[in-house]
């Protein structure tokens, strides 16, 4: 059976990205943070694995790719609330995690949902973008 490894599997994107994988008899493994999540993951159809990422070491992270064996990685963590741990999250344990990927030689397809800011700066501001939205873009 194929499986999928989602990382930040809590977060409501997440959530809703894994339900397709289910439906298609994927064998999805939810990579989270905090164990009150763990419910709705289940409820879901996907496995939950409880590891915080910012601490995440390369030999943990080997056991969840050696334990989930994923043909479909899909990178969805993120702290948009907190402009350095977006860093810490969204940049260096992705890079950390695509590395270890690389290493295992078991993952077919990666896809990566990255930062909230991903966009061209110098460009007038989107229009859904508040005054604080854009502090954080600026902070970013």
């Amino acid at each position: 059976m194929p499986s999928a490894l989602i990382f930040g599997g809590s977060g409501r994107l997440a959530k809703f990205i894994s339900e397709r994988p289910v439906k298609k008899n994927y064998t999805v493994y939810s990579v989270i943070q905090r164990e009150e999540h763990i419910p709705s993951l289940y409820k879901l159809g996907a496995t939950p694995i409880i590891q915080s990422l910012e601490d995440l070491t390369v030999a943990e992270l080997t056991k969840v790719i050696k334990l989930s064996l994923p043909d479909i990685v899909i990178f969805a963590a993120g702290v948009y609330k907190d402009p350095i741990f977006n860093c810490i999250i969204d940049r260096d344990t992705a890079i950390k995690v695509f590395d270890t990927i690389v290493e295992a030689d078991c993952t077919k397809c990666i896809i990566t949902i990255s930062i909230i800011n991903a966009r061209n700066c110098s460009r007038l501001r989107p229009s859904w973008y508040n005054d604080k939205d854009q502090k954080v873009s600026d902070d970013l």
